[in-house]
């Protein structure tokens, strides 16, 4: 796979990040993690493609300039999948790893669901699940939305929690190892039992990538079988949905 890390915010200026207990600063972190999360992917021969490759720099002077930098160097490089690594902040009490996505179904929730049980587990953090944005934070955040290519967006944990400002500090290594755990595959599954050998295969695992066919409960996809009108009508909302209509 062709994966595009991008470390969240900028080194300086407007876009850098939340500073955190002991004044650990995020755009620091999410570089550290970032780095060698392209380490542990190279070694399992995925093509990597970074947005921040140095820590110091920065991406545009305003928000809305990085953030479109990002998007503009995934979709350049015609990347199969976009991880972006932030930190979250809270009150002092709040902890946790969580994972954000555009919306249910597809390679995004599925890739989002391994990295959430990977690093709650191996690193002993609160799993607050995987969420799809505009449900939990009322607002599509613009890098799961303009990336041409499934989208996760990590909340890595809580610079604000002494317990998860520690580890974020201390266990960089673990948190990218764990995360890059979930792309043991180099090549993306199958998403279908039934398609392996159809001539509509590439065209069916691209819809499915952006959430657009879901199949049927027992992982086949019927690719010859007559689509219903319920059915038509759900892809043509998913479509929409995908295109911000």
């Amino acid at each position: 796979m062709r994966i595009c890390i991008d470390a969240g915010h900028n080194y300086s200026g407007a876009d850098a990040g939340a500073v955190g207990f002991g004044g650990l600063k995020e755009q620091n972190v999410t570089f550290g993690i970032a780095q060698k999360l392209k380490e542990f992917l190279s070694d399992k021969g995925h093509e990597v493609i970074m947005t921040r490759d140095a820590l110091e720099k920065n991406l545009g002077t305003t928000v809305a300039q990085s953030l479109q930098e990002r998007v503009n160097i995934s979709n350049g490089a015609d990347s199969d999948f976009f991880i972006s690594i932030h930190c979250n902040s809270g009150v002092a009490s709040a902890s946790g790893v969580e994972t954000l996505i555009s919306q249910r179904g597809g390679l995004a929730e599925s890739y989002a669901g391994k990295i959430q049980n990977a690093i709650s587990t191996s690193l002993n953090m609160t799993n607050r699940g995987v969420r799809v944005d505009t449900e939990y934070l009322k607002t599509r955040l613009f890098v799961l939305h303009n990336t041409l290519c499934p989208a996760v967006l990590i909340e890595t944990g809580f610079i604000t929690n002494q317990s998860d400002a520690k580890k974020l500090s201390s266990q960089q290594d673990d948190f990218a190892l764990s995360i890059a755990s979930a792309f043991d595959d180099i090549s993306s599954p199958l998403p279908f039992s039934d398609i392996k050998n159809h001539w509509s295969r590439v065209h069916i695992e691209k819809l499915f990538s952006y959430g657009i066919v879901n199949g049927f409960s027992d992982g086949t996809f019927r690719p010859d079988e007559p689509i219903t009108r319920a059915q038509a009508a759900a892809m043509v909302s998913n479509a929409l949905s995908v295109l911000g209509k």
